[in-house]
């Protein structure tokens, strides 16, 4: 769910006041971090000073979690995520387009009588303390981390794979349980039969990726990474090139190019 007015920063200082600087984060301005503490508690992510993403318009209600349903035009988001650069730029265009990775996390003085978050903007920060607004924000670090996460499963899998190590460990202990809970089983009427059909739903944007990755090992597709760019792509099974080596044309032509140029 993405907020009509889309989104913007928000910067937290140390000691928790919220401003709203004319100009951004840059990609200097916060380092990747490497606490895994952190990063399986995201919870504590939002204790952290820095910038946050915060939607303009009161689209998420206090208190709630909207659903994640699959991106139609997504069918391999989680490689979109691992080729994205982790810049301020290229993550609040991936939240315009998706939404927060985990709305379920709020941040805010209170709660409001209504229950129902406030638009929050740079004409708003001053009346938010005194009024006991609440709004929903949610910390660049736990973007970077979360791109780095998704990498970081299409790496490991391979590593697995070509040292034949033990896959079922792998899943039964860092796969699995952060699966717990993570899909709903929903009804719905079709609009073109009127019949009632079956969908799974994710609970949020971060366990959609983290299904459809696992999505992707179960039916066989192999992850390489592009010796040109790096860029993550796919190998589906009986589709394709299984040869494929590069992501895209563009990179077939500059290989080919630097071969040439080395003979």
């Amino acid at each position: 769910m993405v907020p009509h007015g889309g989104f913007h920063w928000l910067y937290r200082d140390l000691e928790g006041v919220w401003s709203a600087p004319d100009k951004g984060p840059n990609i200097d301005d916060d380092e990747l971090l490497d606490d895994a503490r952190l990063f399986q508690r995201p919870e504590l992510f939002q204790d952290l000073p820095g910038w946050f993403l915060c939607a303009d318009s009161a689209q998420f209600p206090v208190g709630s979690a909207p659903n994640m349903g699959a991106p139609k035009d997504a069918p391999e988001l989680y490689l979109e995520f691992a080729r994205s650069e982790p810049s301020p730029d290229r993550i609040i265009s991936l939240a315009n387009q998706y939404g927060f990775l985990r709305p379920d996390f709020c941040l805010g003085q209170t709660y409001d009588e209504t229950s129902r978050a406030v638009a929050v903007d740079k004409w708003h920060l001053e009346g938010l303390a005194g009024h006991g607004l609440t709004f929903r924000a949610e910390s660049l670090y736990f973007w970077y981390e979360w791109i780095a996460h998704i990498r970081g499963r299409l790496s490991d899998w391979k590593l697995l794979k070509s040292q034949d190590q033990d896959i079922a460990r792998y899943l039964e202990y860092s796969f699995n349980p952060d699966l717990v809970g993570s899909l709903a089983f929903q009804l719905e009427v079709s609009a073109e039969t009127g019949s009632p059909e079956s969908r799974f739903v994710a609970s949020s944007l971060a366990q959609f990726l983290e299904v459809q990755w696992g999505a992707s090992i179960a039916n066989g597709v192999e992850h390489r990474p592009c010796p040109e760019c790096d860029a993550w792509f796919s190998v589906k099974p009986g589709l394709g090139r299984p040869e494929k080596q590069v992501c895209s044309p563009t990179c077939r032509v500059r290989a080919h190019r630097r071969r040439k140029a080395v003979r």
